[in-house]
C-alpha cells in the first residue's frame, strides 16, 4: 500500500477527530475494520494472481471449469470489500498493491514442473488465505458488517477447499 496515503480519507470524521486527539471507540472500530479489509484485499489480489497462473497452465482441460469458478468467487469479493471500506470513510488500496504473504506467488507457480504441483501450490495458498480469514475473525475491533463479510467469505473458502482437493486428486 502507498505509505503516504492514509487508510482513512482526510475528509472522514474519524480522521478529523483523530487529528484533534479525540478517540471514539466506534470510530476506532471502523478504522480497525478499514485496515483489516484493506489488507485482505491485497491478499485476495495475490490469490487471484495465483489462480490466473494455475489456470493458464491447465489450459482447456477438465480442471479449467472449477478454477474459473474459484477465480470468479475471489474476484467478486473485491468490490464488496472495497464498498465496505468506503462506507467506513476509508480508501481501498490501489489496484497494484499486494501483500505478498501467500506461500507461493504467481511467478513461483509458473516455474513448477507440472500441473499437479501448480494445483498443490494453489491449495497451499488457499489454505493460507483461509487461515488469514480465520485470524482476522478473532480481531475484537471489527464492525458488525465487516465481521459478517469475513464470516461469509471464510465459509465460502472452506467449501472451496473441497473443490481444490478434488482437482488435485483427479
Amino acid at each position: 500500500m502507498n505509505e503516504n496515503r492514509p487508510l482513512i480519507s482526510e475528509r472522514s470524521p474519524s480522521y478529523q477527530r483523530s487529528q484533534r486527539g479525540a478517540i471514539d471507540p466506534v470510530e476506532e472500530t471502523g478504522a480497525q475494520t478499514v485496515g483489516t479489509l484493506s489488507h485482505l484485499i491485497q491478499i485476495e489480489r495475490d490469490m487471484i494472481a495465483s489462480l490466473l497462473a494455475v489456470r493458464s497452465r491447465v489450459g482447456d482441460g477438465a480442471g479449467r471449469g472449477p478454477l474459473d469458478e474459484l477465480l470468479v468467487d475471489h474476484a467478486d469479493r473485491l468490490p464488496l470489500l472495497e464498498q465496505q471500506i468506503r462506507e467506513l470513510g476509508g480508501a481501498p488500496p490501489d489496484p497494484g498493491d499486494r501483500a505478498g504473504e501467500l506461500p507461493r506467488d504467481a511467478g513461483d507457480i509458473g516455474y513448477l514442473s507440472d500441473d499437479r504441483e501448480a494445483l498443490r501450490a494453489l491449495a497451499e495458498n488457499h489454505e493460507s488465505l483461509l487461515a488469514r480469514y480465520r485470524e482476522m475473525l478473532t480481531e475484537p475491533n471489527l464492525t458488525e458488517n465487516g465481521r459478517r463479510l469475513l464470516e461469509m467469505f471464510a465459509g465460502e473458502m472452506e467449501q472451496q477447499s473441497g473443490r481444490l482437493a478434488s482437482l488435485i486428486a483427479a
